[in-house]
């Protein structure tokens, strides 16, 4: 599944799962995050790399090992702050 897709899934079952306003906002924003991220460093993971993958304008081997670790240290920089600002509550 490409990073749009997995957003528009998650963002719906948050919709079902998470009544609170303000905690499906954040919930969302860590689902954008990591979708985004997951999805750069793979030919098939983002709309635009599947365009340049399909006419052999990058290939697959290079892609994912040039990319992987900085789409990692993006995901996880930006989840430690979101997560941050989780607050306790007995209601997730």
């Amino acid at each position: 599944l490409n990073n749009l897709t997995v957003t528009i899934v998650m963002v719906s079952l948050l919709r079902k799962l998470v009544p609170n306003d303000d905690d499906r906002r954040l919930f969302g924003a860590m689902v954008v995050v990591a979708a985004n991220a997951g999805g750069v460093w793979t030919p098939i993971g983002d709309v635009t790399t599947t365009m340049l993958w399909i006419n052999n304008q990058l290939s697959t081997i290079p892609t994912v090992t040039e990319l992987f670790l900085p789409s990692m240290v993006c995901l996880v920089a930006s989840l430690a702050f979101l997560v941050n600002q989780v607050e306790e509550d007995s209601s997730l």
